[in-house]
């Protein structure tokens, strides 16, 4: 089980479906974070900007199981992210399309993934929870027969790159 750390409204904006009402979306997108969480069991933290328009006071709350962070006034997302990142470390992954927040937050051990790429597994979820299978399932499927012969580049990833791939493939 991994911890996901998600930059909301960067994953909102990167959704092509998503249309500009913010509240709509922002249910949405709790509603489809709820329904990956109860299928693949991960702890998930969306961080919201009110840098703007927010309270003088950072707020959380859970919503749906999910942990629902606004950025106190004055203050970005982005910020409240590296906070968070730094205090998590190498057990948490990141979901930002931001390359700033992105860079920032590899520093602190942690992996990221960008929000399309996340969309596209927040799809397959959703496509494998009404078809009723798994991952696995649906792997074995498109692969046929394992070939268990070793093929392509002897060489072998840092130990760091192979636990930040480690994490992503549990997404």
């Amino acid at each position: 089980m991994s911890r996901l750390l998600i930059d909301g409204y960067n994953l909102i904006h990167a959704d092509p479906s998503a249309r500009a009402n913010g509240e709509e979306e922002t249910e949405t997108l709790l509603e489809t974070l709820r329904r990956y969480k109860r299928y693949k069991g991960h702890s998930i933290t969306v961080v919201f900007d009110g840098y703007e328009r927010g309270m003088p006071t950072e707020g959380t709350e859970r919503v749906k199981g999910i942990t629902v962070i606004h950025s106190r006034l004055g203050e970005k997302a982005d910020q409240v992210i590296e906070r968070i990142a730094r205090k998590w470390g190498g057990s948490c992954v990141v979901v930002t399309s931001d390359r700033e927040v992105a860079d920032a937050v590899e520093r602190s051990g942690a992996a990221v993934i960008a929000s399309s790429d996340f969309i596209d597994r927040l799809e397959m979820v959703e496509y494998l929870a009404l078809k009723g299978g798994t991952e696995e399932e649906e792997e074995e499927e498109e692969g046929g027969k394992l070939n268990t012969r070793k093929k392509g580049n002897p060489h072998r990833k840092s130990k760091k790159e192979r636990a930040k791939e480690r994490r992503l493939k549990k997404l």
